[in-house]
């Protein structure tokens, strides 16, 4: 049914109906080749049999072409919503419960942190002023410096979990969003046209298609009239998703790869060695195919749940950034406080306040030696047309 040179794979084709009843024709005739030739009411049956065979070819060829076109027309439409859009939900089902596992794994140490505070600061009273009581004090002040420095390294801890944890959801989510994209291109390009069938008796009375008039515009600025008789699709390159727009969020404050506060997410030494501008314009590289509505609305399902995801995950590393920084802000507060009560039992003076001493930012530690800088791929091969040989 489908003309010379127009599949993309291999079809194993049946023998034609009307094969098979030429076959018992011809076997039926050697049967009565020695009776006097076979009776006039077998020929004529036959007759009516390649007559229903050839009406029955043409029935099905007919509504095979019809659901080719309506797989174009109506059902392939809704196929960038149930591709992309499960993705995306799935996606960002998985960022909330990734995140959610990364801040449970250190609740029960933070949980522990603040109670060892509650009972410093219960101890700490009255009873320990007097000279009397000055090493139980400075070893409280001990206690409570110690538990300080862990609550500050567990702070950062979480800070780093978390910037790992939604760089890698990043990078992966728009992987996989660019190859759920060229996969559904390149099943739609496999699809047959309609002008790729045989022609069927009646086919000559269907008026083709005229091209629109934005179309016949487009053509005369390019110069490339397209194909009437409907045999090729135009050639398109679809650009690809933005390469690091969502890991671009997690840089840190100074743009050039160091905190410079507490607040601050850690570096991210795979996009360290690019320019600033590069962040913005790399992209994924474009999917080399068609033009038509199918491919049209698989490349606007893309986008929307793209940016639907992109608005969802910019809106988690808000929410952690300022849960994070609520808490080192908690811990500081809660440092001044100490200090405040240190001075009171004390007097303003004495030895004990050489022990009241802060935490000093650690040094971030050096890029791995064999990380590259991340770079868009380079763009495929130009598409070739899809038309009969």
């Amino acid at each position: 049914m489908l003309r010379v040179g127009t599949a993309d794979t291999e079809v194993k084709l049946s023998d034609p109906l009307g094969a098979e009843v030429e076959a018992i024709a011809k076997q039926a005739n050697d049967v009565y080749a020695g009776k006097g030739g076979t009776p006039q009411v077998r020929v004529d049956f036959w007759g009516e049999m390649r007559q229903a065979a050839d009406q029955q070819c043409q029935e099905a060829a007919r509504e095979l072409r019809v659901y080719s076109d309506t797989l174009r027309q109506e059902v392939l439409l809704r196929l960038g919503e149930a591709l992309f859009g499960e993705l995306g939900s799935r996606s960002i089902l998985e960022l909330k419960q990734l995140l959610a596992e990364v801040q449970a794994g250190t609740a029960a140490e933070w949980a522990t942190l603040d109670s060892r505070r509650a009972a410093h600061e219960k101890r700490l009273g009255h009873g320990l002023a007097g000279p009397n009581s000055e090493a139980a004090l400075r070893e409280l002040v001990t206690m409570e410096a110690d538990r300080y420095g862990e609550a500050i390294k567990l702070s950062r801890q979480d800070r780093s979990k978390t910037a790992v944890c939604l760089r890698g959801l990043a990078s992966g989510f728009v992987r996989r969003m660019a190859a759920r994209f060229e996969l559904a291109m390149r099943l739609v390009d496999r699809l047959p046209l309609h002008a790729h069938y045989r022609q069927l008796p009646g086919d000559e009375n269907e008026e083709v298609p005229r091209p629109s008039i934005k179309r016949r515009m487009r053509q005369l600025q390019t110069g490339v009239m397209a194909d009437l008789s409907g045999e090729t699709l135009p050639e398109k390159y679809w650009q690809g998703l933005p390469l690091n727009e969502l890991r671009a969020a997690l840089l840190p404050a100074d743009k050039e790869g160091n905190a410079t506060s507490s607040a601050s997410w850690p570096p991210d030494y795979e996009l360290s060695g690019l320019a600033p501008e590069a962040l913005e314009t790399d992209l994924m590289p474009a999917v080399a195919s068609f033009r038509s509505p199918v491919h049209r609305r698989l490349f606007e399902a893309r986008n929307m749940h793209y940016q639907r995801y992109k608005a969802e995950f910019l809106r988690e590393v808000g929410c952690r950034r300022d849960a994070l920084a609520m808490r080192e802000e908690r811990e500081q507060a809660g440092q001044q406080r100490w200090k405040t009560m240190i001075r009171q039992v004390q007097g303003g003076a004495g030895p004990v306040e050489a022990l009241d001493v802060e935490v000093r930012q650690e040094t971030p530690e050096p890029p791995p030696p064999s990380a590259p800088a991340a770079k868009a791929p380079p763009t495929k091969e130009k598409p070739k047309a899809k038309a009969k040989k």
